[in-house]
Parts: structure tokens; sequence; C-alpha cells
């Protein structure tokens, strides 16, 4: 399905949606007004519309596999950078004041 298929809202909607995965948020940065929780309510109605979550499983289809990646991928890429030793990055103090290790 195409993004014709959606109102132009419900399209912004989709893009914004893609950035973050961010409902509420997106809700309001495609434009639609919303006070209160109204946002989270509304953004979680659009979420559940057909039409908006075809478009949105597709466009994410097609990220990742343009990207090459999954989200088994990121996961694993944020626990390495999570659990590293950060101090392997430098000299020891004792030896150059700490100085960043080389390549």
């Amino acid at each position: 399905m195409s993004h014709d298929a959606l109102t132009p809202k419900q399209s912004r909607f989709v893009e914004e949606y893609l950035l973050d995965l961010n409902g509420s948020a997106a809700y309001k940065r495609a434009g639609y007004k919303a006070t209160g929780n109204a946002a989270e309510v509304q953004a979680h109605r659009l979420l559940r519309n057909p039409k908006v979550e075809e478009v949105i499983q597709q466009r994410m289809g097609e990220r990742s596999e343009r990207t090459q990646l999954t989200v088994d991928d990121v996961v694993l890429q944020l626990a390495h950078m999570g659990f590293s030793d950060i101090r392997q990055l430098f000299t020891p103090r004792w030896a150059l004041e700490g100085d960043p290790r080389p390549g």
C-alpha cells in the first residue's frame, strides 16, 4: 500500500513515527492537536488503523532491507557498548597520562 491511500496528516504521522517510534510525539509533530493524554490515545488509534499499520510495516521492512540491519543486530551492538570497558580505549594513566589508544 502506498502513502496515497493515507490522508496527508496520516502520511506525515507515519514519517514522524518512523523517526523514533514514539506515537504521541509523532502525533503532535504531524500537526494533530491534542491536550492532556489525548495525543497518546489518538496515536494509539492511528497505529491500529489498518492502512496506517500496513504502511508503517512496509516502510520498516524497506528500511531493514536497505540497511541490512535487524533488531537483533542493533540490540547486540547496544549490549557491546553498554558492557564495554571504556578504560580499554585509553593507555594506562601511568604510561602516557591516559591518552587515547591509537587506531
